[in-house]
């Protein structure tokens, strides 16, 4: 058969659209003259609501371009066709255009192509052109039409073009994320109820920003790379089943399997082969939960999740993967005997940062240390015992080190209870105090094995405000705990100061308060402001109490932490304002600041 002339090619390619448009069922009016063409379009296509004819009945007319193409073979799937930057340019002067390629074979038999063309999409392809200044053409991708039919291609042409006036398009910038009740995306070409059209990873999608409901901005096109799900997920091995915290990620050409953020398996869509790994450590529960699963699959023993089954092969990768996670396991249940003699819960969610990307070591070290006594790699004080705040992660354990027994210990542990130590000014000022009053913040809001109840049993041994000694070592310890409360929210430490303050013996009365009753009572006031929010009518009494009985201008600290406490931000800043350099300095390190802070912004 001879070569085809341009012109039977563009009969032939018109045709075949006209035969899509005049199919029974199907309410469209082609209009594409041959031999006759606009520039950059080829005619028309009216679109009806029914067979009816009436007026009513027209939803708008799609402009087209048709294209013929001489082919051998037809092409499957999907193809591409370039086309000239004019050409792009004036498909976005008439807000959008339908590309119809029709592949034409030697027998005459025809194949239809379309590429739903509108301003976003058309937009981004004109910047780019911009961008590649020597690039001539630009190629679009086109679906074959056998998966849908020309009437819906229409439709949804006509549809989704009001969403994208080019008034909009072109100043999607002037509108910010603030103004968007919601988003939402569409498809011109994803239908999930046919197989054709199913893959959600193979079509386009554009992003609108919603405005009170109704109003759509376009904001970007583009294809989805991936999609997630979490669910509780039923998993089936050994006759036993696992119920686990999963997520779901599926992709193009994988589907990854995540369980309760710690263990992965990943699946290769095209080879049918999948790779198994732990992740980053969450808590000693999960751990303890997901690795005998884990150990069941390693095993050999086929596993069913969400109606399919997998399983390894019984390879040297495999052998050697098994044993490691054995390995780990029992490291895992060492550690559980440890959290038990440190009192930690194994719920505890331990994050890995950036200077501790690597638990494990550290676990190892804890394991010896507390189980065998090797404290082995320890950076000792020669000069005796002392408080080590061991980071792990996100979290510190607070120990002891014994220096004559050369070991650590829990320092919450019951043999730690009765432990006292004193604390010397000089020969004639010191007093007993229980060794929990040397912790500081750090060590009070990150400690994972910080037990209150064993601080507050300790401070039942000795009279915490015996001296004035006693009573600065111990206010500044419930200052301590107050400020770590500030940095992890944990309520607990303000039941314990509060607790602490509460053995304290008020020497003056309401009318004539001693300067450590004012101090008492400051710092019952900023525990009760952080727990409830505000202050009691009694509470709020007691502070104007305090401001009139002591001196301004000698008291002006204490005046600045009451202004603070009744809110009186103007007061509180011409108080903070007379302090001298070294008094705001040493204000910066108590927790008033933060309150007072928390003022300003207010």
């Amino acid at each position: 058969m001879g070569k085809m002339s341009n012109g039977k090619i563009e009969r032939i390619a018109v045709s075949a659209v006209e035969a899509e448009a005049n199919k029974p069922s199907v309410y469209l009016i082609p209009n594409i003259p041959t031999g006759d063409k606009g520039i950059s379009f080829d005619g028309q296509i009216d679109v009806f609501v029914d067979d009816s004819g009436r007026t009513e009945s027209f939803v708008g007319s799609v402009p087209v371009q048709v294209k013929g193409k001489g082919v051998k073979k037809f092409t499957e799937g999907k193809i591409s066709y370039s086309l000239n930057l004019s050409h792009f340019k004036n498909f976005y002067k008439r807000d959008g255009t339908l590309l119809l390629v029709v592949e034409i074979n030697e027998e005459g038999k025809t194949k239809i192509f379309y590429k739903q063309l509108l301003p976003m999409e058309l937009r981004r392809i004109i910047q780019e052109f911009s961008w590649f200044r020597k690039q001539k053409t630009r190629s679009v991708e086109l679906r074959p039409l056998e998966e849908t039919t020309l009437y819906a291609v229409c439709r949804k042409f006509l549809y989704e073009k009001d969403f994208q006036p080019k008034i909009l398009v072109e100043n999607e910038p002037l509108f910010f994320n603030s103004s968007f009740t919601k988003y939402c995306a569409t498809s011109l070409t994803f239908d999930p109820s046919h197989a054709e059209t199913s893959n959600i990873f193979d079509h386009d999608f554009t992003i609108y920003g919603v405005i009170d409901d109704d109003m759509r901005v376009p904001l970007d096109q583009g294809r989805i790379e991936s999609m997630s799900a979490t669910i509780e997920g039923t998993f089936e091995i050994d006759g036993k089943k696992y119920l686990f915290n999963t997520r779901i990620i599926n992709k193009k050409h994988e589907n990854t399997i995540v369980i309760e953020e710690v263990f992965e398996f990943k699946i290769n869509l095209e080879t049918k082969k999948f790779t198994v790994q732990f992740l980053k450590f969450r808590s000693l529960a999960i751990q303890l939960k997901v690795i005998p699963f884990v150990l069941s699959f390693l095993s050999g023993h086929t596993l069913y999740f969400m109606g399919k089954s997998m399983s390894v092969n019984n390879t040297r990768t495999t052998k050697n993967l098994l044993k490691s996670v054995k390995n780990i396991y029992s490291t895992f249940k060492d550690l559980q005997k440890v959290f038990n003699l440190l009192g930690i819960d194994e719920n505890k969610i331990i994050s890995e940062t950036e200077t501790d990307p690597d638990l494990y070591p550290k676990f190892l070290f804890l394991i010896r240390a507390l189980l065998y006594n090797d404290t082995k790699g320890l950076k000792v004080n020669p000069l005796g015992d002392w408080i080590i705040n061991f980071e792990i992660g996100d979290q510190v354990i607070v120990l002891l080190y014994q220096h004559k027994e050369k070991k650590l210990i829990n320092l919450f542990s019951e043999e730690m209870q009765k432990v006292k130590v004193e604390i010397v000014l000089n020969e004639k000022d010191r007093c007993p105090h229980c060794i929990y009053v040397m912790l500081k913040k750090d060590s009070l809001a990150k400690g994972a094995n910080i037990n209150h109840q064993v601080i507050r049993d300790s401070f039942n041994q000795i009279d915490p405000f015996l001296n004035d000694l006693s009573f600065t070592h111990t206010n500044l310890f419930c200052l301590e705990c107050i400020n770590a409360y500030d940095i992890s929210k944990n309520s607990d430490l303000l039941d314990t100061a509060e607790y602490i303050y509460s053995k304290y013996k008020w020497e003056g009365s309401s009318q004539s308060p001693t300067f450590d009753d004012a101090v008492v009572t400051i710092n019952l006031c900023q525990i009760r402001k952080r727990k409830f929010g505000s202050l009691e009518p009694e509470d709020i009494e007691q502070l104007i109490r305090l401001k009139n009985y002591f001196p301004y201008g000698e008291y002006i600290e204490l005046h600045f932490c009451v202004n603070v406490l009744l809110e009186s931000k103007i007061e509180a800043a011409i108080a903070y304002n007379k302090m001298t350099p070294e008094q705001q300095e040493d204000f910066k390190t108590l927790p008033i600041i933060h309150l007072y802070n928390e003022l300003l912004i207010n």
